[in-house]
């Protein structure tokens, strides 16, 4: 098996093309665009998606991330309420997610917990990247999510994953930083 590797030009068309994909389809990116431009604090289920968000665009663009998922609060919280850390994680997060970008990149319990915390009004974020993969609840989750309002970035069906999420982040970050909307 042999790789490849793009030069950046090539990264600038795709991220250029991912906007125009994603405009055409009518995904109201811009919201997350100009969030990520004012400073938008990134939240993710797992610190896989974190890892792979580019710290050097991230310094760039003047963004925190964060991620919960590993925090002590969460797992007695998990323990307490009968649900996954992830689940949790995102309902320690819900009090930051207003105006926020969120990326799921991983389970898709903590991308149903956002969209009840969404559907209870405790949260407003201006962007979901819900990329969680799996066989367990991850299509429906993803259906869930294509149902709403809320703008939006998905992959249906079984696929995802943080790298997918990730990589999303990693474009929109380049893109908020472009002279394009």
């Amino acid at each position: 098996m042999s790789g490849m590797c793009l030069g950046a030009s090539y990264a600038q068309r795709a991220s250029r093309r991912l906007w125009t994909l994603c405009a055409s389809a009518n995904l109201r990116l811009s919201a997350g665009i100009a969030a990520l431009r004012d400073g938008a604090t990134i939240v993710t289920d797992v610190r896989m998606v974190e890892v792979g968000t580019s710290k050097a665009l991230l310094r760039r663009a003047g963004n925190p991330i964060t991620t919960m998922i590993d925090a002590p609060s969460v797992a007695e919280r998990a323990k307490r309420e009968g649900i996954t850390r992830s689940a949790a994680a995102i309902r320690e997060l819900t009090p930051q997610i207003d105006g926020a970008v969120v990326a799921v990149g991983n389970a898709p319990t903590a991308l149903l917990a956002l969209l009840d915390s969404v559907d209870e009004g405790k949260a407003q974020p201006a962007l979901i990247i819900g990329m969680p993969v799996g066989f367990v609840a991850c299509a429906e989750a993803k259906d869930e999510l294509a149902k709403r309002a809320a703008a939006h970035i998905t992959i249906l069906g079984n696929r995802g994953g943080s790298s997918a999420a990730a990589a999303t982040l990693n474009a929109l970050l380049a893109l908020s930083m472009e002279d394009i909307l």
